[in-house]
């Protein structure tokens, strides 16, 4: 079975990535036409590195969200990608234990931290 990138987690990260992707293209396509060489400058254009960001986040959250997945049962519940109500923002993941709540943001860093 796929990956479904429109719900679960990551999944506002990945349309965000899209959103960015298509913006980026359409940018390009606009100085280069939508013909031949429009399409080849695209293919030729580097990813811009905030558009890069959204895809590796959207791939760390979701890869986090497999892991608590897996940690899931009757007493360890996990919600992923939620709302936050009035706010354009949203909280990564949810795990809600007997023993407490926990909020996970997931990050992608590499190196030392």
């Amino acid at each position: 079975m796929g990956t479904d990138h429109t719900t679960g987690a990551g999944a506002s990260a990945q349309r965000e990535y899209d959103r960015r992707r298509a913006r980026d293209e359409a940018t390009i396509r606009s100085t280069w036409g939508e013909g031949r060489i429009g399409t080849i400058a695209v293919a030729l254009s580097s990813e811009r590195q905030s558009t890069a960001a959204w895809r590796s986040g959207a791939v760390g959250e979701a890869e986090v969200g497999r892991r608590l997945d897996a940690i899931a049962s009757e007493h360890v519940v996990v919600f992923h990608d939620r709302r936050i109500p009035g706010s354009p923002a949203n909280i990564d993941h949810i795990v809600v234990t007997r023993a407490g709540v926990w909020v996970v943001d997931a990050k992608h860093h590499r190196g030392k931290i």
